[in-house]
Formats: structure tokens, sequence, C-alpha cells
């Protein structure tokens, strides 16, 4: 009986001795990196969906025609904050000239890392002229084998759609639908990264706001300038009293915002018929005593730039003059 317990002590001792040995720092270690592995793929998630939605907005807004009313650089220098005349404003970030990101943690021993890349979703136009949806180069296609149309006008019969990625199970999956329904796009790989970013450049010049593509392409955007007031209709016609003349006006650079207004004096009456926000006429009622008289006309766009033309009126006829500075008609009379 002794000899036995003497047995059971040493074996109890042995196995105390081989636990107190043994090191799990390995499998800590790899947790960790899980762990790591897991928040990172979250925030790329995160960065390729805000990507999306600021691709989005700028294709939008390039198909509308609408315009840059600014461009301000982040005050860390990767990107900039586009606002739209018409549409909400974005936030663009960029690559150092599409810069791929960091190397991954390798796999661990005895263990081969699954094949897979990470999704690398750009735009790009279709042989129609039609912005899509890319997948690391090509066209993306939905579940009905269509292509994935960034933005299209409700003419051609079907919206544009904002896909949004994440990943799950060891997969990036995207959704046609806000997060209704997935479908797998590829494995999630262990190694290298790529870019985030949709938009590797953006220039801002005296006109235009240039955005570079990760792939090679470019595209650009008008920014807001002073409004253009053309007048037209005027040239032939006669100043009679009691009478009435309609004068056509256009506006290049006009935005929902542009508004028009007309001014007369010494008797004469303007009103303003407006037909869109870049078009229609000034009906001016010629008094009574037929005298000289002037009638400005002032387009606004809204942002603080205006367009001024001036019309002069006198038994001749009429002739019109651009005042573009303030200076100009402050000594108009009443």
């Amino acid at each position: 009986m002794r000899k036995i317990s003497i047995l059971l002590y040493l074996a109890a001792a042995m196995f105390a001795a081989a636990c107190s040995a043994y090191d799990d720092s390995d499998i800590n270690a790899r947790i960790d990196r899980t762990d790591r592995r897991l928040a990172e793929l979250e925030q790329l998630a995160q960065q390729v969906n805000a990507g999306i939605s600021t691709a989005s907005t700028i294709v939008d807004a390039l198909q509308k025609g609408d315009l840059i009313t600014s461009c301000e650089v982040l005050p860390g220098g990767d990107g900039y904050v586009i606002s739209f005349a018409e549409s909400p404003s974005v936030t663009v970030y960029h690559g150092q000239d599409g810069t791929p990101g960091t190397d991954g943690e390798d796999a661990a021993d005895g263990q081969d890392a699954p094949d897979g890349v990470s999704p690398v979703i750009g735009i790009a136009k279709d042989e129609d002229g039609q912005w899509c949806w890319t997948l690391g180069g090509e066209f993306l296609e939905g579940p009905d084998g269509s292509r994935i149309y960034i933005s299209i006008s409700a003419t051609q019969g079907r919206d544009g759609v904002v896909p949004t990625l994440r990943v799950k199970d060891g997969m990036w999956q995207v959704s046609y639908d806000s997060g209704r329904n997935w479908s797998d796009l590829t494995a999630v790989s262990p190694d290298k990264q790529e870019s985030p970013y949709i938009f590797t450049k953006v220039e801002e010049g005296d006109e235009l706001v240039t955005f570079t593509l990760a792939g090679g392409d470019s595209f650009s955007i008008f920014k807001l300038g002073v409004p253009n007031l053309t007048l037209s209709g005027w040239e032939d016609a006669l100043v009679v009293p009691n009478r009435s003349v309609e004068v056509v006006y256009s506006i290049s650079g006009a935005t929902s915002r542009t508004s028009v207004r007309a001014l007369g004096n010494n008797g004469y009456t303007a009103s303003v018929n407006t037909a869109s926000v870049s078009s229609g006429s000034i009906t001016v009622a010629v008094p009574a005593s037929s005298s000289e008289g002037d009638v400005l006309v002032i387009a606004d766009n809204g942002y603080g730039s205006l367009s001024i033309r001036k019309m002069h009126f006198n038994a001749a006829g009429i002739t019109v003059s651009d005042l573009e500075e303030i200076g100009d008609f402050i000594d108009f009379e009443w």
C-alpha cells in the first residue's frame, strides 16, 4: 500500500511539473494576432465603405452637372473636403499615388494561408459611358449578372446602387440592398492589404477640380464661378410709349439658388418671368412720356457672386452694357 501511495505521489508531482513547464505563449500570441487582424479588417471595411459612399456622391454630382463651391485640404494633408452647390459635401481621402498598405502577419508554422485577396473597389465607365463599380479592375456584377451602376438617369429605367462590404466567416461579402442580403466576394487574405482608396489624387485648378482614380483614369468637375448673364432679343426692339418690350435672358453657371431681379428708373418698370434656373425673360413697360431710362438686370448665384447688365432705353432703341463691379452702378438713379 505504501508503494502505491509513493507511486501516486510521484505521478502527481511529475504532472504538476509538466504543467508548470508548459508554455502557452505561442497560443496567446496567435490569439493576439487574430484579434489585431480582425480589428484591422473591420477598419478596412469601414474605409472601403466610406470611399464607396464618397465616390457615389462625386459621380452623381458629375453626371448632374453640379459645381464645386470649395475644395479644402484636410489638416493632415491626406485628403480634401469637397463642397458642392447642390450635392452634399464629402471628404475624399487619397493614397500616396496609390501606395498599398503594409504586409500582414504570416500564417502560423505548419498551416497554409487561405487563398484570397483584399477587395479593390473602383469605378470605371462602360462602353455606354455609364459609370460602374469595379472589383479588381473588372466590372462588378450583381446576382443577375448585370453590371452595378453608380448613378444612372431615370430615363434608362434603373437606379444606381451603392454596395456595402463586410467581413464575415473569413470572407469578404457584399450587399446591394443596404445590408438585407449578402453574397461572398472573396476569401480574406492574410497577406498584403491593398489600398482602400478609390482616388489617389485630387488636384484643384482655377476652374476645375480633377480626381485621379486608382487605375490611372481621371475626370474633372467645374468649380462654381461668377454667373454669366446674357440678354437677347433687344437689338431690334422698338421703344414705344405705353408699350412693353420683351427681353430674353440666359445664365451660365446657374444653380438652384440662382435668382434674377430687374429694377427700372425714370418711369420704366420691369418684371422677371422665370422659365428655369438658367433662363427666362424680362418684361419692360415703357412709360407714357417715353423719356430715357435704365433697367438693371441682376443675376445672383446665391453664393455671393453677381452678373449685372444695364439696358438703356431711349427713342432710338435699346443698348446693353455689362456692369461687373458694384461701383459701376452705385450712382444709378431710381
